[in-house]
């Protein structure tokens, strides 16, 4: 808890800092995680930012990192994917494609979709609308008709239709 504290009174103490020093220069805000990176240009003046990018998909036999640059990009959203580590607590082969619901973040809406197959503990999911921001490595649950949970994973890779990366079963 104390690290926490001291932390944030950090925070508070560079950005006033900041404020003296540059009341009429821009800031760049840099993010980086274990698998991507996220840069905003911000005016302090009216605490806007103006402009934003992130990288979306890396190709590192070909040194290639793919970035997008706003919220609504049209590489950020996947209407399929494939998922690992599957738990199925139900037999559900024999129904398949199956209609379901899924849930890729805790708070979101349950998105309509079908589990085309489930092989080799991995499952071929298509959602009926595309969904923003599916990474590879986050859990996705799947629900049934009545809302009960049939089982999960974690997502191993999805289509970019816009960079013409396709999934195939």
């Amino acid at each position: 808890m104390k690290k926490i504290i001291t932390a944030i009174k950090r925070k508070k103490r560079t950005r006033k800092k900041l404020r003296k020093i540059s009341s009429e220069k821009l800031r760049i805000s840099v993010f980086k995680s274990l698998k991507n990176i996220s840069a905003q240009i911000i005016d302090d003046k009216t605490k806007k930012t103006l402009v934003s990018a992130s990288s979306i998909e890396k190709d590192i036999k070909k040194n290639i990192v793919y970035v997008t640059q706003g919220s609504e990009h049209p590489a950020l959203f996947s209407d399929e994917l494939i998922a690992s580590n599957i738990f199925i607590n139900e037999n559900i082969e024999d129904r398949l494609p199956m209609k379901c619901y899924a849930k890729i973040r805790y708070r979101d809406d349950d998105k309509p979709c079908q589990i085309i197959s489930l092989k080799n503990n991995q499952c071929y999911i298509k959602f009926d609308k595309k969904i923003k921001a599916i990474n590879k490595g986050q859990s996705i649950v799947v629900y049934n008709k009545s809302g009960l949970c049939i089982g999960g994973g974690i997502i191993e890779k999805r289509n970019i239709p816009y960079l013409g990366k396709v999934l195939h079963e």
